[in-house]
C-alpha cells in the first residue's frame, strides 16, 4: 500500500445570511427556518472530519457553518491506495 496526497478545497459559493442564533437546535447543527434545511456545524470539526463528511455526502447539497479559516484554503488528506 502506498499513500498519495489529494488536494481538497472547501468552498462556500453562496454564503447564507441567516442568523445562526435564531435557528432551531438540531442534531449536527441547526435547522434553518428560512429555507427548511439542516445546517451542519463544522466550526468545531477538524479539516479531515469536514472533508470526510463532505466526501460521504458528495451527491447531496450540504449547508454548513464554518470558521473563516476553514474555507477557501487547500487541505491535504491522505488516501490509501492498494
Amino acid at each position: 500500500m502506498k499513500s498519495i496526497q489529494e488536494q481538497n478545497k472547501v468552498k462556500v459559493p453562496k454564503p447564507c445570511s441567516e442568523d445562526w442564533n435564531k435557528m432551531q437546535v438540531a442534531a449536527e447543527g441547526r435547522n434553518c427556518l428560512s429555507c427548511c434545511k439542516r445546517v451542519v456545524d463544522f466550526s468545531e470539526m477538524t479539516q479531515e472530519e469536514i472533508l470526510q463528511y463532505l466526501k460521504e455526502r458528495r451527491n447531496e447539497k450540504v449547508c454548513g457553518r464554518f470558521k473563516t479559516s476553514q474555507v477557501n484554503t487547500k487541505h491535504s488528506i491522505k488516501k490509501t491506495q492498494q
